[in-house]
């Protein structure tokens, strides 16, 4: 995935994954999640109190995984989060 967006001009080699915790849905307004699994599981460690907003990152889809879409299946990804993303930053950015 880094080769993929570096040859977008993006860089996310100084970017780190970890694991989400209930502290993060008071850190965070909105917090997304890629699959519905991943959902799931943020939705058991959300706080009763949280602020935040859980959305599936898709909607009514799960992102796949980039490593089984074979020789493009990056590419494919990228371009599913990159159209997402200019929706989401337009939706949040009208509120």
């Amino acid at each position: 995935m880094i080769a993929a967006a570096a040859s977008r001009g993006i860089d996310l080699s100084p970017l780190r994954a970890r694991q989400a915790v209930s502290a993060d849905f008071h850190a965070f307004d909105h917090i997304f999640a890629m699959d519905r699994s991943n959902h799931a599981d943020l939705q058991h460690i959300r706080p009763h109190d949280s602020p935040a907003k859980l959305h599936l990152f898709l909607q009514d889809d799960d992102v796949p995984d980039p490593y089984y879409g074979g020789d493009d299946g990056f590419e494919q990804v990228l371009d599913m989060i990159q159209t997402r993303l200019e929706t989401v930053f337009s939706e949040l950015s009208d509120k």
